[in-house]
């Protein structure tokens, strides 16, 4: 089974976030068999994130 996982910073993008995620999110689904999406809040989330 193939995963992948997408780290994102809401604060980031401007309003081209939503739009940005809807198609990266759709691309990654059409590839893989799981998709995790991971939020970032505060310092060091993505690098938590990564290394689950």
């Amino acid at each position: 089974m193939s995963r992948a996982r997408l780290i994102l910073n809401p604060s980031s993008g401007r309003e081209r976030g939503p739009e940005a995620v809807e198609l990266l999110s759709g691309r990654l689904r059409e590839r893989y068999d799981s998709l995790e999406i991971s939020l970032t809040a505060g310092e060091g989330d993505a690098e938590r994130a990564a290394q689950v």
